[in-house]
C-alpha cells in the first residue's frame, strides 16, 4: 500500500476539507441526490419512509458516497435506489450522503480518508484496488479473463475472492459490494479495426495503471497513459487513435464524436467495487454492517437491469445520432487476441501477483 508521509499529510487535509464540505453541505442546503436539496432533507425523507414513522435520530450514522458519475448515469440512479434502501431498512438510522461528479475528489483521495477512518464510500475496480494490499485482485481487469457476466459472479463467490477482501481489510480497506455492472469495455478508434492484426502500432489511450497498460500492449497496440479530460482534443488530434472503455461512456463523455469505430471485443467485462475503511466497518454494530453490505448488493441487482437495458440505448444512439459503426469480433479473431495476451500472463510476477495466479482463477471459475 501506498503511505508515504506526503501521501498522509493529503489525506489529513482531505479529511478536514470532506467534514467541511459536509457540514457546507448541511448549512447551504447543497443537494445530495437529484430529488433531495440537503442532508437535513434527506434524512427528513428518510424518516417520512421508515416504517415507524418516526424522526431519524441526530446519532444517524451518515456515510458519505463519493463517485465519478453524473446523477443522470444509470449507475448513479442505482445509488439513489441504495440510498433509499438503506434509509427505508435501518428506520433512518444510516443515511447515505451522495457526491456525484467527484464533489469530494478522485478515488485516491478518498481512499486515504477512509484509511483515516473517515466515514467515506468510494466506487473502485480491481486494477485500482491491487495497489492497496490485494495484489492479485488486478486480475480481474486482466485481458478476456472472463467470457461472460456469470463468470464474474462465479468468481465472486469463490474463495479466492473472499481472501482478497480480507486481504484488503488487512491493509484498511472493506469490500462493501461488487456485484455491479458498469459494462463490457470494447475499443473505440478514429478508423476501423476488422481483425486483431489492425491493431498494431495503434496508440491506445488507457487509465495510468499497470494492469491496464501492459494489456493493451500485449494486443500490439501501444499502450498510451492520459487523464480522461485530455481523450477528446487528443481523439481530435491523432495523438491517439483510439481509447478503451464501456459502450455508455463513448457517448456521454462525446468520444465518439472524434472517433466513429467500436472493435467489440470485450477485452474486460467491467465490475465495481464499492469499499469504505475496515476501521470505520468495524465500528458498526453487526446489524449496521449486514444493512450495509444487503442493500449494497440489493441496489446492485437493479444496477444490472438499468445497465441490460440502457446497454441497447447507448449503442442505438451511437450509431443513428453520431454515426458510429460497431464490429463484432469473430470466434476465430477472440480466439487469436486471447493468445496474443497470454503475453500478458506471463509476466504475471512484474505485477506482483501470486506465483499460478490465472490458473487458480480460471479453477476458482470452474473452467
Amino acid at each position: 500500500m501506498k503511505k508515504r508521509w506526503a501521501v498522509l499529510t493529503a489525506a489529513i487535509l482531505t479529511a478536514a476539507s470532506l467534514a467541511g464540505c459536509q457540514s457546507s453541505a448541511k448549512e447551504a442546503g447543497n443537494q445530495t441526490t437529484a430529488k433531495e436539496t440537503s442532508a437535513d432533507g434527506s434524512m427528513q425523507e428518510s424518516a417520512e419512509k421508515a416504517a415507524q414513522g418516526e424522526e431519524v435520530s441526530k446519532d444517524a450514522v451518515v456515510i458519505s458516497v463519493g463517485f465519478e458519475n453524473s446523477m443522470s448515469d444509470p449507475m448513479a440512479q442505482a445509488v439513489e435506489k441504495w440510498k433509499e434502501l438503506i434509509e427505508e431498512k435501518s428506520g433512518g438510522s444510516i443515511v447515505l450522503e451522495l457526491y456525484p461528479d467527484s464533489q469530494l475528489g478522485s478515488k485516491n483521495d478518498l481512499i486515504d480518508t477512509m484509511l483515516l477512518g473517515e466515514k467515506v464510500i468510494t466506487i473502485a475496480d480491481g486494477a485500482f484496488l491491487s495497489e492497496y494490499g490485494a495484489s492479485d485482485l488486478g486480475i480481474v481487469f486482466g485481458p478476456y479473463v472472463f467470457n461472460s457476466w456469470d463468470e464474474c459472479w462465479k468468481l465472486q463467490e469463490s474463495d479466492w475472492y473472499k481472501g482478497q477482501d480480507q486481504l484488503l481489510q488487512e491493509n484498511g480497506l472493506k469490500i462493501v459490494a461488487s456485484n455491479w455492472k458498469l459494462g463490457e469495455r470494447h475499443l473505440l478508434t478514429v478508423s476501423p479495426i476488422e481483425h486483431p492484426e489492425d491493431l498494431k502500432g495503434m496508440k491506445i489511450r488507457v487509465p495510468n495503471n499497470q494492469v491496464q497498460i501492459e494489456s493493451i500492449n500485449a494486443i500490439k497496440a501501444t499502450a498510451t497513459p492520459m487523464a480522461a479530460s485530455e481523450v477528446y482534443q487528443a481523439l481530435q488530434t491523432k495523438t491517439i487513435d483510439g481509447l478503451e472503455n464501456v459502450t455508455s461512456a463513448f457517448y456521454t463523455m462525446q468520444w465518439a464524436e472524434p472517433a466513429k469505430y467500436v472493435y467489440k471485443d470485450a477485452h474486460i467485462y467491467n465490475f465495481a467495487i464499492w469499499v469504505c475503511g475496515s476501521s470505520f466497518f468495524d465500528e458498526l454494530t453487526g446489524e449496521q454492517q449486514e444493512l450495509l453490505v444487503s442493500t449494497a448488493e440489493e441496489a446492485g441487482v437493479y444496477n444490472n437491469e438499468q445497465q441490460d437495458t440502457t446497454e441497447q440505448e447507448y449503442v442505438d444512439k451511437l450509431t443513428n445520432e453520431m454515426g458510429v459503426t460497431f464490429t463484432e469480433v469473430s470466434a476465430e479473431d477472440k480466439q487469436k487476441l486471447i493468445e496474443m495476451s497470454q503475453s500478458f500472463y506471463d509476466n504475471a510476477a512484474s505485477y506482483g501477483w501470486s506465483e499460478g495466479l490465472y490458473d487458480t482463477v480460471m479453477k476458482a471459475m470452474g473452467k
